[in-house]
């Protein structure tokens, strides 16, 4: 039976400490929560040297002062819990910010390692640590590790099962105990001007980029000038892709026709393919955009969109912090509400978790896409950005509807570190594409099949009715709630598809292929049974309507029903007169 150690894992947000995480515990992982709170608590195991050692990965802090929800756990475990012993991770490009929690780490007396991370990056910056130094003067084992390329993990592995003391600072070393206490800032100036070295002098150019990307006028123009080029992108190259799997779709519906079994004939060709078919279709405009998002993630790019809107924030009592949960939600919305667990006030993480559904999720995209290539051609981009922007001027009016009654509290001044600028590590950046698609495989494979069956014996039976007609059983349905959504221009099948889109906005689409069947792709269907005005508004509806159901648990979860209720019923609100009045001027026009 080998011996247990627990580790625990400390270290400032963008330190790499989930890196080490993964590094050190690859798929052995669970995740749960912390006792009694909603905050992720993250744990994995490995074996070496005959020892079993739990890793916890604890919430990212700035100090061990509270003033967020994930700080309180991460203090509160490291006094309570008593791990066998830290390892502090540290990126070594910002040593002097750093090492003030560092300090604090030491002052608990917990067995502690000091992970040097990121010294390929310091050497690039022309800089060394002279560990051995660094090592005597805080008076805990230090490693220089490269997390994200599992360069390093060795040596510290051995150094955990050695075993590893309490902290205690060499005397003859200039920083004595007494001075940590008396002149925090002071005492960190000492450890790096006697660890850090120069090695040479290197012109870190990548740095002049920030005068435009943190500047109060071109760095907004820089993100959406960013933005609208990684839709073009997608839509250029995911077109060409599609153009392909269209043809094999129709390909295998025509191949279909040659089942004898009606039933058989119609799930396959009415349920699948037009329905589960059409929504897998969209997976190269699913993948490419995630791919640019994670390029500009990876690149150090994305904290400096949160600095240069923190000015327009404060506005909306909130901060710059807030604009990272937002951002996230084009992603998905259910993570994005979990992410404002890190804000300070709870007036802030409320407004930044209702905002968050009127961000685009990816959900949301296949339909944008899929509508916006077949009514607008070229100019479907234009009406994508313009769906983005619309969803966030909805947002904003939100917030500022909360800060006006309800929620009245000012926002406190940002305080964030902005990661350095770096090369995008290629096999990250896969990854985190890969594990997009794999979700939304997962999701077409699973929700989405389930639910368009459903769809699909609800439009053929009773089969005399004929597939999908008004005296079909999913025809009485739509029929029955049409009428709310009528003066908007949408017909009962719309209404279905929207209906059907509470569950998983991607469902949408999969409705409307069950719903409108035909041998040619559902694009071309479309253009059948509706014009490009009906088909904007539908958009419109689409994107500010009450969110998918796991979106609507987690905001009941992160907050309490009240929040949540209040969520679907504006969204629900808000879009049916926005659509309405888009529907009364293109009449117009």
């Amino acid at each position: 039976m080998p011996n247990k150690r627990t580790v625990a894992l400390v270290g400032q947000p963008n330190s790499g400490k989930t890196s080490l995480f993964n590094a050190l515990t690859g798929s052995n992982q669970y995740v749960g929560n912390w006792p009694g709170v909603t905050i992720e608590k993250k744990e994995g195991r490995f074996n070496s040297h005959d020892i079993e050692f739990l890793v916890v990965d604890l919430p990212g802090c700035y100090s061990l002062n509270p003033y967020s929800l994930d700080e309180r756990i991460t203090k509160d475990y490291l006094r309570n819990q008593k791990p066998d012993f830290i390892i502090n991770v540290v990126d070594s490009t910002h040593l002097e910010r750093h090492l003030y929690l560092t300090l604090q780490l030491i002052s608990l007396k917990i067995p502690m390692i000091f992970a040097l991370n990121m010294t390929d990056e310091l050497e690039n910056l022309g800089l060394s640590i002279d560990e051995k130094a660094f090592s005597e003067i805080l008076g805990v084992p230090v490693v220089s590790i490269i997390a994200r390329e599992n360069k390093g993990i060795e040596p510290l592995v051995s150094i955990m099962a050695q075993g590893v003391a309490p902290p205690i600072p060499q005397e003859k070393v200039p920083v004595k105990p007494k001075e940590i206490y008396l002149s925090t800032k002071r005492i960190i100036k000492k450890v790096i001007r006697h660890t850090l070295k120069k090695q040479n002098k290197t012109a870190v150019w990548l740095n002049r980029i920030d005068y435009f990307a943190l500047h109060p006028t071109f760095g907004p123009i820089l993100f959406f000038l960013l933005m609208f080029l990684g839709l073009e992108f997608t839509f250029l190259f995911g077109g060409i892709v599609i153009s392909w799997f269209e043809k094999g779709l129709g390909f295998l519906y025509q191949y279909f026709e040659i089942v004898n079994n009606p039933i058989t004939k119609s799930v396959l060709q009415h349920g699948i393919l037009s329905g589960v078919g059409n929504v897998v279709l969209l997976v190269p405009y699913i993948a490419l955009l995630f791919f640019f998002i994670s390029f500009l993630e990876d690149s150090g790019y994305m904290g400096r969109a949160a600095y240069v809107m923190d000015r327009f924030m404060h506005k909306l009592g909130l901060h710059g912090k807030s604009f990272i949960p937002l951002l996230l939600g084009f992603g998905c919305n259910v993570p994005a509400i979990m992410t404002t667990r890190s804000l300070e006030t709870d007036g802030e993480r409320i407004k930044t978790i209702l905002m968050i559904p009127f961000m685009s999720c990816s959900g949301r995209l296949p339909v944008f896409v899929l509508f916006a290539g077949a009514f607008f051609g070229s100019k479907g981009v234009l009406i994508v950005i313009f769906l983005y922007i619309l969803g966030i001027l909805s947002a904003i009016l939100t917030a500022l509807l909360l800060k006006k009654t309800v929620i009245r509290e000012e926002s406190p001044d940002l305080l964030m570190e902005l990661p350095p600028y770096r090369f995008p590590f290629w096999r990250n950046i896969w990854k985190n594409t890969w594990l997009k698609v794999k979700q939304y495989f997962y999701k077409a494979g699973t929700l989405i099949f389930i639910v368009t069956i459903f769809l699909w014996f609800l439009s053929y039976f009773p089969s005399s009715s004929g597939f999908g007609g008004e005296k079909s059983l999913i025809g009485i349905i739509g029929k029955w709630c049409s009428p709310f959504l009528k003066p908007l221009g949408f017909d009962w099948r719309m209404t279905i598809a929207l209906i059907s889109g509470f569950i998983a906005k991607e469902l949408v689409l999969s409705s409307l292929g069950v719903l409108y069947p035909g041998g040619s792709s559902l694009s071309t269907t479309l253009q059948q049974v509706m014009d490009s005005k009906t088909a904007f508004v539908f958009l419109i509806f689409i994107l500010l309507y009450i969110p998918c159901i796991a979106t609507i648990a987690v905001i009941r979860s992160e907050t309490n029903w009240k929040w949540a209720t209040f969520s679907v019923i504006w969204s629900i609100m808000l879009a049916w007169i926005v659509s309405f009045l888009f529907r009364f001027a293109l009449q117009l026009v």
